[in-house]
């Protein structure tokens, strides 16, 4: 008797030096699970270029030669999406997708 198995796909982020962590997809295909984990992957890298270009567009010239920590933004001018995009280049909370087996009895 062969035992079945789930795949599990998490998502996490980074919350005070913890990782919360969430289950994104269910399935019972290992081959299934690869791919959805890879293009949950490349959605998130995709979401941190996109990011990268907000925070380019936003930044407050006066301080785009400060430190990191102290640049500023006109952040209220950006739609829900775009602070989203930012979010994640600019804080880096969100960590790769990846894949958790589970045997079913």
């Amino acid at each position: 008797m062969t035992n079945k198995k789930a795949y599990l796909i998490k998502g996490g982020i980074i919350e005070f030096e913890n990782i919360t962590e969430w289950i994104e997809k269910i399935t019972t295909s290992q081959i299934k699970a690869k791919k959805i984990t890879k293009d949950l992957n490349n959605l998130l890298l995709e979401n941190i270029i996109e990011g990268r270009e907000v925070f380019d567009r936003f930044i407050k010239p006066e301080t785009s030669e400060l430190e990191w920590g102290k640049m500023e933004f006109f952040t209220e001018k950006m739609n829900d999406d775009e602070y989203t995009k930012f979010c994640n280049y600019r804080y880096g909370k969100q960590v790769p997708f990846k894949i958790a087996e589970v045997e079913l009895s």
